[in-house]
């Protein structure tokens, strides 16, 4: 099967072209990180060893995608878009016949479920990465829910031999509403803490710097404890994933910072108080459990355990790559193409654009039909012409004026 991926997440892309090209389908990356699979334009993730596609790069640069070459379409039997909903409408006259699938990544709003909703009757597919995207008011439901996801055996190995509290996110402080910045200054404030990604420079003490691939799941093994603060409106994010997998204990902020009032956060609901990491709306408190963290070896080591096991069962890489060859493996008749929207003109019931003078020649003969003359009409010839009479003159005199 071929599909054409387009993304806006590099990470993210990384882990599921991985997937689906493991599951022996050909993917093209349209202006994602990994469009050139062997040389990414992000540094985030490593290189792919996954076929190159000449000819389509070449078509690739000749468009956006916001306005694809039908080559590139045509090219694909699948279209996976990663959550940007212009990708879909702005695009969707050249998807008929095509299966067409939306993937959620834990930043769609009101605003994104209403774009999408005329495109769900034409046979839009959705999958969600969160139940908790079903809260969203006005959301257009689910195909499948199917997780983020990591290797177990590439995500394991915790030490914390060190007293490092840790966290990984871009930014940070640039998107401070976003991603809790003023709830992490005030957990992270007095231990060995820092954040690790790039453009955390105005972070102060806190700033790591930034980590490449290897590095990043380095210091995951050998920091102590690590602290989720999130990003806004995202139930859970990869570094929540990444950081449960390896086995680092994990304490994180509760509904009343994390959520935006949809209900949609979900780590509360992932991670069991005291079982799997520490989750609370508590600041107190949880300075308190990253402080025994610190000083009982004895319990980070058994939290963080558990909180692996509890992200394999939900995040493991076999659950997630059988979700998706099971979804893929559905048959789909592909999606219809329904009404272009146009900007001017009038339109009949079943979407046909007509000019007015053809709009109204149209009314004319269907109420003829009804007995138009009991209106005074000749049994004969319309005279349409007296129908225009007023709009001649205008027409006159716009020629005059130009």
């Amino acid at each position: 099967m071929r599909i054409l991926y387009l993304s806006c997440h590099a990470a993210l892309e990384y882990d599921e072209l991985r997937l689906l090209a493991g599951l022996g389908h050909e993917v093209f990356s349209v202006h994602g990180a990994y469009q050139v699979p062997h040389a990414p334009a992000d540094s985030l993730r490593p290189p792919l060893p996954l076929p190159r596609y000449p000819a389509l790069e070449a078509i690739a640069r000749q468009c956006t995608r916001e306005r694809l070459d039908p080559r590139l379409v045509a090219w694909a039997d699948v279209i996976l878009v990663m959550h940007a909903p212009e990708w879909i409408t702005n695009n969707w006259h050249l998807y008929r016949g095509k299966r067409v699938i939306w993937r959620s990544i834990g930043q769609s709003t009101p605003r994104t479920e209403r774009m999408l909703r005329p495109y769900r009757r034409l046979g839009l597919e959705v999958v969600r990465h969160s139940p908790g995207d079903l809260r969203i008011p006005g959301n257009i439901g689910a195909d499948a829910i199917i997780r983020f996801y990591k290797d177990p055996k590439e995500f394991c190995g915790w030490t914390g031999h060190t007293n490092e509290v840790i966290t990984l996110n871009r930014s940070m402080r640039a998107r401070a509403a976003a991603c809790n910045f003023a709830a992490f200054v005030a957990l992270a404030r007095g231990f060995n803490a820092r954040v690790y990604g790039h453009g955390n420079e105005d972070t102060g003490p806190f700033h790591g710097g930034a980590l490449d691939y290897e590095a990043m799941k380095q210091k995951l093994r050998e920091a102590r404890v690590y602290l989720y603060t999130g990003t806004k409106p995202a139930g859970y994010t990869l570094g929540l994933v990444e950081a449960m997998m390896t086995g680092i204990p994990v304490v994180a902020i509760g509904p009343r910072w994390g959520d935006v009032g949809w209900g949609t956060y979900e780590v509360h609901h992932i991670i069991r108080n005291g079982v799997d990491g520490f989750v609370s709306d508590d600041l107190g408190y949880l300075r308190q459990c990253i402080a025994r963290l610190l000083q009982d070896r004895g319990l980070a080591t058994a939290i963080g355990h558990n909180g692996r096991q509890r992200a394999i069962a939900l995040f493991g890489e076999a659950a997630i790559r059988a979700q998706w060859a099971a979804l893929l493996g559905r048959p789909h008749r592909g999606v219809r193409s329904g009404r272009r929207r146009v900007r001017s003109g009038l339109r009949r019931p079943f979407g046909r654009v007509l000019s007015g003078r053809s709009y109204w020649r149209r009314r004319l003969l269907r109420r003829r039909r009804g007995g138009l003359r009991r209106r005074g009409f000749s049994r004969g010839r319309l005279r349409l012409h007296a129908v225009f009479r007023r709009v001649a003159p205008r027409r006159k005199l716009a020629r005059r004026i130009t």
